[in-house]
């Protein structure tokens, strides 16, 4: 989801992570020092070459670690290149994803953002870009609706099933996508929650949230 929350928490693993791989790579130096130093070859040379493994097993971790840093800006700068970035000043940037026949961006939503899918190939579909501007100018407006819709139908569900109505009242929003342009007041919202192998959504047409349903 800049507010998104898995920045702050991947510099949190990925410092201590590299720090540790620089720990190590020192202590292969120094083994390597104190391997040239035992007089006796026969237990030099062992020294020695766990300090050089040391070395080149850290050495690479440490630019595995990089290249995963760089990775996503790196990414954005060659789409922008070949032509695959669209600024939208309402949107913000929008990237296309060639796989999934979209265009994609993120929007900060309170503590989390909202990952948006606009159909298009070459270019976002016009007339969803104009759908997906009206309905988000008013971001919002659309999650405090969506967390009425989703209170009222755990209500009901509670009768008949407690644990999946917590479930649901835990959802929030998570992502919105307008897929078709023949139908371009129709958009499917994805949820997330705490359950990590059930996928809750409901479709979101003409201003209207249907009945949420979830995959497996």
């Amino acid at each position: 989801m800049n507010g998104d929350p898995h920045t702050s928490e991947g510099t949190s693993r990925g410092e201590p992570e590299a720090r540790y791989a620089v720990i190590g790579a020192v202590c292969g130096l120094l083994l390597i020092a104190v391997g040239w130093r035992i007089p006796l070859r026969a237990i030099g040379w062992p020294v020695i070459g766990v300090g050089v493994l040391f070395v080149l097993v850290m050495t690479a971790y440490l630019a595995s670690l990089a290249w995963k840093a760089a990775a996503g800006p790196l990414g954005t700068v060659l789409k922008r290149a070949r032509g695959h970035v669209r600024h939208d000043p309402l949107l913000g940037t929008l990237v296309r994803a060639p796989a999934l026949h979209c265009w994609e961006t993120t929007l900060v939503f309170g503590d989390h953002t909202v990952n948006v899918l606009i159909q298009g190939d070459e270019e976002p579909s016009p007339i969803l870009l104009e759908s997906a501007r009206r309905v988000l100018a008013d971001l919002e407006g659309l999650g405090r609706g969506l967390r009425e819709h989703i209170v009222r139908q755990a209500h009901v569900e509670a009768a008949a099933d407690p644990e999946l109505a917590a479930e649901l009242a835990a959802q929030r929003l998570s992502s919105i996508r307008w897929s078709s342009a023949d139908d371009p007041g129709r958009a499917e919202i994805g949820l997330d929650g705490p359950d990590d192998g059930r996928f809750w959504y409901c479709e979101y047409v003409d201003g209207e949230f249907g009945p949420l349903d979830f995959d497996n």
